[in-house]
């Protein structure tokens, strides 16, 4: 019904986590079918301490994007779009009355950008991963 409708993306927002993979993996190939392209917006579990997950810090999240790319390539195709943290925020808790706070939650979020691109780069895929900053 999606396809039929005109849409040309799908967003499947199922956490990044390797036990999620195989939810993940049968919506990408139903999208496939539909030839739609993905907005993967999931995140990693431990982000926000989904489902009894351990809370992750910034550093961990930029490792696990990275690896979740490299070793997910086949998931991906040109003209997808991957958001390696949406409301990226409610794991980050930047404090917005404090500007310094707020740059360093700035310069997070460029590292998580910078971090998906180069490794869509390695795996040789051209999938969107764009940065909006909000004021």
């Amino acid at each position: 019904m999606i396809a039929k409708s005109g849409a040309t993306y799908i967003a499947i927002d199922t956490p990044y986590d390797d036990e999620f993979l195989p939810m993940l993996s049968v919506g990408v190939a139903a999208a496939r079918r539909y030839h739609l392209h993905v907005w993967f917006r999931g995140n990693f579990s431990g982000w926000e301490g989904w489902f009894g997950y351990s809370r992750i810090d910034k550093e961990t999240h930029l490792v696990n994007v990275k690896n979740f790319i490299l070793k997910n390539r086949d998931l991906f195709v040109a003209g997808d779009i991957f958001t390696s943290c949406p409301e990226c925020e409610n794991g980050a808790k930047p404090n917005l009355h404090n500007a310094i706070s707020v740059v360093a939650y700035r310069k997070f979020l460029l590292q998580e950008y910078q971090t998906s691109k180069a490794a869509f780069l390695q795996i040789h895929k051209s999938v969107g991963n764009e940065l909006f900053f909000y004021e």
